[in-house]
């Protein structure tokens, strides 16, 4: 009976959680109350009015959402990505950690972050955290996850084994294979990072139109002041939406892709 009853309370427990988020009719769950910790004693997180949050943040420190009920890890299976909107725009990089592996890295200026969950472990979530690349204070509108987008056709443009090094090497794919790419399209870049060289600390890819020094629109926030897009050691995917015209320019010109102490094995064209 005592069994019974603990596994009764677990369970009330994990349901009142997510009873704090708010689930709206197109799968939409805002997560923005979870987030209250904080990594450094110097960092402070707290509501602005609004039902957003401000969070007064040190460099690398980190605003934490904990998402773990009587030592259970949230279930996302059945979302494809988290977004952060911001009230102003931020006046730092940012990125964001689950479970404390880096999978998303936003420029300064941004109004919003989106975290794509392709690849990684979303089955057992315990902490999604912010972290920013200098002291700032960031104003949080809300936090929330959308539902995994339904793809139904997945052509491989490229695959092979090609080592990109310290910008030494790259791959093309040429124009005739973006004959049936439109804006909505996802470009999927599949790698892994290079952790042989004990001073590599970051790794980066580089998606930008062949033969000129234009990267491509679709994942504008994510990039650098030089085009290039951060990503955390041990990520295996990136997913790039496209617009209308990286299809058209992608029709035109084609992709060229290289990147730092990263290795792609496979370009596809998610429809």
């Amino acid at each position: 009976m005592n069994n019974i009853r603990l596994l009764f309370l677990s369970t009330l427990a994990s349901c009142l959680l997510w009873s704090c988020f708010n689930n709206d009719n197109s799968g939409e769950l805002d997560i923005t109350s979870a987030f209250k910790n904080r990594w450094n004693i110097r960092e402070s997180v707290r509501q602005d009015g609004e039902n957003g949050i401000i969070y007064d943040a040190v460099k690398w420190g980190g605003i934490i959402g904990d998402f773990v009920v009587d030592d259970k890890p949230a279930d996302w299976s059945q979302y494809g990505k988290v977004v952060v909107d911001f009230s102003k725009p931020t006046p730092a990089n940012t990125q964001l950690m689950l479970n404390e592996k880096v999978f998303a890295w936003g420029k300064r200026g941004i109004t919003s972050l989106e975290g794509n969950f392709a690849g990684l472990e979303i089955a057992e979530v315990k902490q999604l955290i912010m972290q920013c690349d200098s002291d700032c204070t960031i104003n949080i509108k809300r936090i929330y996850l959308l539902p995994a987008s339904e793809l139904d056709l997945s052509t491989t443009l490229w695959e092979g084994r090609c080592v990109f090094g310290n910008w030494t090497n790259g791959f093309e794919v040429k124009p005739d294979k973006f004959a049936d790419a439109k804006e909505g399209d996802m470009l999927e870049i599949v790698y892994t990072t290079d952790t042989s060289k004990s001073d590599v600390t970051y790794w980066q890819i580089k998606t930008i139109y062949a033969a000129t020094d234009v990267p491509l629109e679709g994942n504008a926030k994510m990039l650098n002041e030089w085009g290039c897009a951060t990503v955390g050691k041990g990520t295996t995917l990136i997913r790039i939406t496209l617009t209308k015209n990286d299809a058209a320019k992608l029709k035109e010109k084609g992709l060229y892709v290289n990147g730092y102490f990263t290795v792609a094995t496979q370009c596809n064209l998610l429809q």
